[in-house]
């Protein structure tokens, strides 16, 4: 294998590697956001009872 041909092979995998990341992330937001929507939804429902 070149030289070249290994720079990119490396660019390809590092590449790969964030979108990887990037999508965990991105997970971990939308569930964080639908967490905090449950409980504000939950407030409400309470207040509404009130």
């Amino acid at each position: 294998m070149s030289e070249h041909q290994r720079q990119q092979d490396l660019v390809v995998k590092q590449a790969e590697q964030r979108k990887q990341e990037e999508f965990l992330v991105n997970e971990e937001i939308i569930k964080i956001m639908k967490q905090t929507k449950l409980k504000h939804g939950l407030k409400k429902l309470g207040e509404n009872q009130n």
